[in-house]
């Protein structure tokens, strides 16, 4: 997910985290993790909404990320 520098900050990509959360829960209700593969710059944000990271940076076919999972059961 991308957000644009001028709407940074505004609540947009919480919202699309809660958003992408409630459908996964309503199409399997068991579910107790999301994960995502942050890009670097993104891993404070993940971090305020919940997500913690599972190991360091990696990087595969030269995208670098780092993997974090958000427990939601």
């Amino acid at each position: 997910m991308c957000i644009r520098d001028r709407y940074q900050g505004s609540g947009i990509g919480t919202e699309l985290i809660e958003r992408s959360l409630g459908r996964c829960h309503f199409r399997n209700p068991g579910l107790d993790t999301m994960s995502v593969n942050s890009g670097p710059n993104s891993v404070t944000f993940y971090e305020k909404v919940g997500f913690l990271p599972m190991a360091p940076e990696q990087e595969q076919n030269g995208i670098r990320f780092v993997p974090m999972v958000l427990s939601v059961g």
